[in-house]
C-alpha cells in the first residue's frame, strides 16, 4: 500500500508538473503573437527566466508560468487583459485596440491568470508567496529618460533602478529623491512612498510625483495626477501596489547645488557604547527636527573580524560573505557590535560639531571620507555590490517607526538580537537597521493629501533577520517580532506604524496604511471601484 501510495503522489506530482509546462507553452504561444517585436517570454528551465525572476531574497517566493519581458505599454496592457474585467463605471475611458477582442476569446480558458509586474525584484512581503501559475510582468525594458526643457521635471520609464535614474540626471547636473539601495526599482518605492537620502529637502520619492501612466485592472491607461484622477493620484502615493502597473511617471528634479559634497564618517562601537550613542543621536535629531543636511545610519550585527584592536570589515559590505562561516559558539567573548554611519551634506568642517562628539565616544575604529551623493549607496552598504543587491538567502523584516530611541528598549533589543543569534548560529548574518531621516521636506507635504501615513516617524527601524536554511524560519520570526515588541513597548504609543515596502507577515491594515479610520475607509472605496475583482492583490493587498 505504502509502494501504491507514494507512485500515486509521484504520478499526480508529474502530471501537474506536466500540466503546467503545457499551460505555460500555451500561453507563451498564444501571447506572443500578440505583443511587440521586441518584448519577450521566457519559460521555466531557461537561464533568462531564472535571471528575470531572481529576487533579492527567497522567503516566499511568487511562482509564474512565464515571464515577459514587455517593450511597450501595450504590451503590458495586452497581458493585463489576458483575463477580462469590465469596468461598470463610465468615467474611465478604456484605450483598448484591435486585439482586444480576439486576445478575450483566445484566452477564456485562462480567465483569472494572475500577474505581477516586477522591476528589482525587492519586494519581500510573504503576501506575494500566494501568486500561483501566474505571469511575471518584467518591466526593466520600460527605461527611457527624458528631461523637460525647463530643466525642472523628468519622465521616466516604470522600468528603471534607482540607480539608473541617479546617474543619468547626475550627468545634467541634477537630481532627485529616489530610495538609497541602488539596484531598487524607483517605481516600487514610490508607490509605498519612499524614504531616501534628501527627503529632508524634498519630501518622499511620492511626494516628488507629478503624473503617472497607469495600466488599470481591466487594461485600460490611465493618467493619474492631481487634475486626472486625483483620488487615484492620492492612492498611488503610499498605497500604489493595490491599484494598477505604473508604466511611466512625471517626477519633480532639482539642480546639485555648487561644489556639492557630503562628509561620511563610520565608526564601530562596542556594545558598552549603546547608552551614550543613542543618546547623542537623540539630542542632534530632536524628533526629527535635525537640520536636512544631517542623516544618521547604525546596525546592530556580528563582525567576525571584530576583536578590540581593529576592524578589517568596518562596513556591512562584506558582511554576508564572511558571516556563513562565522560560529558564534566557537568565541564565546564575542559580542555584537554598532556599526554608526553618520552622513552630512556639507564639507568636514560644517560636519565637525556632530563628528567630534561621535569622536569622543570613543569608538574602536573610524573612518572619515568627503564623497559626491553618487557614492553614498556603497558607502552605507547599499551599492550593487553589497547586501541589498545580493542573492540565495530568505529574509524576515520587522519595520517600525519611532521618533526617538528608547533606551532602555533599545538595550533589551540589542540583548534579544546577542541572545536569539548566538543560540541559533543559523541567524548570525541577521542585523538590526536603524535609518534616521530629517523630517522638514516629509512634513512641509499635508498629513492628508496622499495616502502614505507616517510623516512623523524619523526613525525607521527594522530587525533584519537573515537565515539560509529553512529549518531556521520560526526562529527568526521569534527573534523578530519579540525585538519589534519591546521596541513598541518602548515608544509608548501602543500603535505599531510599519513602512509597507519593508514589512514581511503579520501587519494588520492600520499599521501599515494608517490608525486613521478614513483612511482605510477611503482605500477600500477607491479598491472597489478601480480594481473590484482585486487583481493587483499580492502586494500588501488592502482586502
Amino acid at each position: 500500500m505504502y509502494f501504491i501510495h507514494m507512485r500515486l503522489i509521484w504520478l499526480s506530482t508529474y502530471v501537474f508538473t506536466a500540466f503546467c509546462a503545457n499551460l505555460a507553452l500555451r500561453t507563451a504561444t498564444q501571447l506572443g503573437s500578440f505583443l511587440s517585436p521586441q518584448a519577450s517570454i521566457y519559460l521555466p528551465g531557461s537561464s533568462s527566466f531564472d535571471i528575470a525572476t531572481q529576487r533579492w531574497q527567497d522567503w516566499q517566493p511568487p511562482k509564474f508560468l512565464a515571464a515577459v519581458e514587455v517593450a511597450t505599454v501595450k504590451d503590458v496592457q495586452r497581458i493585463v487583459i489576458l483575463s477580462p474585467v469590465p469596468m461598470s463605471s463610465s468615467q474611465y475611458r478604456i484605450e483598448t485596440d484591435k486585439y482586444a477582442d480576439l486576445i478575450q476569446v483566445q484566452f477564456a480558458n485562462l480567465l483569472n491568470l494572475p500577474f505581477l509586474a516586477v522591476t528589482g525584484g525587492h519586494g519581500s512581503i510573504g503576501s506575494l508567496g500566494k501568486l500561483n501559475h501566474g505571469i511575471e510582468i518584467w518591466m526593466r525594458k520600460l527605461n527611457t529618460t527624458e528631461i523637460a526643457e525647463d530643466g525642472q521635471t523628468v519622465q521616466l520609464g516604470g522600468g528603471l533602478l534607482a540607480k539608473e535614474i541617479t546617474d543619468v540626471l547626475w550627468a545634467e547636473g541634477k537630481q532627485t529623491v529616489t530610495g538609497l539601495c541602488e539596484c531598487v526599482g524607483n517605481v516600487g518605492a514610490m508607490l509605498g512612498g519612499g524614504h531616501g537620502i534628501l527627503q529632508g529637502r524634498y519630501g518622499l520619492i511620492a511626494d516628488n510625483l507629478l503624473s503617472a501612466e497607469v495600466v488599470l485592472a481591466n487594461g485600460s491607461l490611465a493618467t493619474a495626477s492631481s487634475t486626472s484622477h486625483p483620488d487615484l493620484f492620492w492612492a498611488l502615493r503610499g498605497a500604489g501596489h493595490n491599484f494598477g502597473i505604473v508604466t511611466s511617471y512625471r517626477f519633480k528634479i532639482y539642480d546639485v547645488p555648487p561644489d556639492n559634497r557630503w562628509t561620511v564618517e563610520s565608526y564601530v562601537y562596542t556594545e558598552d557604547k549603546l547608552e551614550q550613542v543613542l543618546e547623542l543621536t537623540n539630542r542632534f535629531t530632536e524628533g526629527g527636527k535635525q537640520p536636512v543636511e544631517y542623516l544618521n545610519w547604525a546596525y546592530y550585527l556580528w563582525m567576525p573580524d571584530f576583536d578590540a584592536d581593529h576592524v578589517r570589515h568596518p562596513h556591512l559590505i562584506s558582511h554576508l560573505k564572511s558571516i556563513r562561516s562565522y560560529e558564534l559558539t566557537h568565541n564565546e567573548n564575542a559580542q555584537p557590535v554598532i556599526q554608526y554611519t553618520l552622513l552630512y551634506e556639507g564639507t568636514a568642517a560644517a560636519a565637525a560639531p556632530y563628528a567630534s562628539q561621535y569622536q569622543a565616544l570613543g569608538p574602536v575604529n573610524t573612518t572619515s571620507r568627503t564623497v559626491r551623493y553618487l557614492d553614498l549607496p556603497s558607502l552605507t552598504g547599499n551599492g550593487n555590490n553589497d547586501f541589498g543587491c545580493q542573492h540565495g538567502y530568505s529574509v524576515l523584516q520587522y519595520p517600525i517607526s519611532l521618533h526617538s530611541y528608547n533606551i532602555t528598549a533599545h538595550r533589551a533589543a540589542f540583548g534579544l538580537f546577542e541572545q536569539y543569534t548566538r543560540e541559533y548560529p543559523g541567524l548570525n548574518g541577521s542585523f538590526v537597521m536603524n535609518e534616521g531621516y530629517s523630517l522638514k521636506g516629509v512634513q512641509s507635504v499635508p498629513a492628508d493629501s496622499t495616502a502614505y501615513p507616517d510623516r512623523d516617524g524619523n526613525l525607521l527601524i527594522a530587525p533584519i533577520m537573515i537565515f539560509f536554511d529553512p529549518s531556521e524560519e520560526d526562529h527568526a520570526r521569534q527573534a523578530g517580532s519579540e525585538m519589534r515588541r519591546v521596541l513598541l513597548e518602548g515608544s509608548g504609543s501602543g500603535k505599531l506604524d510599519a513602512y509597507v515596502n519593508y514589512v514581511s507577515e503579520g501587519e494588520s491594515l492600520q499599521e501599515i496604511y494608517g490608525h486613521e479610520p478614513w483612511r482605510i475607509e477611503k482605500l477600500r472605496e477607491l479598491k472597489k471601484r478601480y480594481d473590484p475583482k482585486r487583481r493587483f492583490g499580492y502586494f500588501a493587498p488592502i482586502v
